[in-house]
């Protein structure tokens, strides 16, 4: 476990400790959760943003699909 590898290491207090253990939990739990689900959903592969050809649907802005799926969001500054 990393969380403890790096609790020796570093001796961070108790309630860090236990933050970061819970974030670990959490994103395991989630990853689980998206392995469980691809598979009751039976698709015949798994697909990523990285495996879709862009030269093949033009029309598609390929930079703009990849900076929307980081889920950060751009608020351009207002013009006068």
């Amino acid at each position: 476990m990393r969380c403890s590898r790096d609790a020796a290491r570093k001796e961070p207090s108790y309630l860090d400790f236990i933050d970061q253990l819970l974030g670990e939990e959490i994103k395991s739990k989630q990853n689980k959760r998206v392995v469980m689900g691809i598979q009751i959903a039976h698709f015949p592969s798994v697909k990523t943003l990285d495996d879709f050809d862009f030269k093949f649907q033009p029309s598609v802005d390929g930079k703009l699909v990849k900076e929307l799926a980081t889920g950060r969001l751009h608020r351009e500054t207002p013009r006068t």
